[in-house]
């Protein structure tokens, strides 16, 4: 008798379960990364980073590359930045640091050899936060960046 009993509460778990998970992944979707040809993008990373993005470290992954992109930076070497940004935002496009300071340091700190401002990056910095609102349409800050860059830096132009 016990041992249907238990049966039955786990029928009846499994059917709840499944009725809520029916409820709960329609509107899920829109927080989903939109993954786009994994192994493409990832050919030239580190075997560590592949495979904490393969065991589900997605973030964690991303966060690592934004270290080693600041570390870049930092460094002066802005070419290596440029497709650490993209993989970091494929990886969590829902951190805005990533598309805040990467437009910030495209649009504003990748300079020419007389240190003034590169214009030819503007276009990248802003397709860059075009991307941020596209993955993150209900946060402002996305908005006020690239508003604050085509007043700033558009408006010199």
């Amino acid at each position: 008798m016990r041992r249907t009993q238990l049966i039955l509460a786990i029928v009846v778990l499994w059917a709840l379960s499944a009725a809520l998970q029916t409820a709960i992944d329609p509107p899920r979707k829109q927080f989903e990364p939109k993954v786009q040809g994994l192994f493409g993008k990832m050919t030239g990373l580190p075997t560590e980073y592949i495979f904490g993005t393969m065991l589900g470290f997605r973030e964690v992954v991303a966060g690592a590359l934004w270290v080693r992109a600041d570390a870049f930076f930092h460094e002066g070497n802005y070419d290596a930045i440029l497709p650490i940004i993209r993989l970091v935002t494929w990886l969590d496009p829902h951190n805005l640091d990533v598309y805040s300071t990467g437009a910030w340091h495209i649009g504003y700190n990748f300079t020419d050899t007389e240190q003034r401002s590169d214009r030819r990056y503007l276009s990248a910095a802003l397709k860059l936060l075009e991307e941020g609102v596209e993955n993150n349409p209900d946060v402002y800050d996305m908005y006020f960046e690239m508003g604050w860059m085509w007043y700033d830096k558009i408006k010199q132009a």
